[in-house]
């Protein structure tokens, strides 16, 4: 580092100087409210949850839940 004339100091003001990326969370897609009144919310990414299973096994189509 010495030969190259950088210091210590030069690495942290290079690493410090980048912006913190905060997450986007995932737009809610469907919502399902139960017969106890809980809703299931879920973007349509990932496992489908099981209330969601249960529901389409039961004859009803995931577009009824769409938001």
């Amino acid at each position: 580092m010495q030969e190259a004339g950088l210091a210590v100091a030069d690495l942290h003001q290079a690493t410090d100087n980048k912006p913190a990326k905060t997450p986007q969370k995932r737009p809610v897609k469907y919502k399902l409210v139960t017969k106890d009144g809980k809703e299931h919310l879920w973007t349509g990414i990932g496992r489908m949850p099981k209330v969601y299973a249960e529901a389409i096994a039961n004859g009803l189509s995931l577009e009824k839940f769409a938001v």
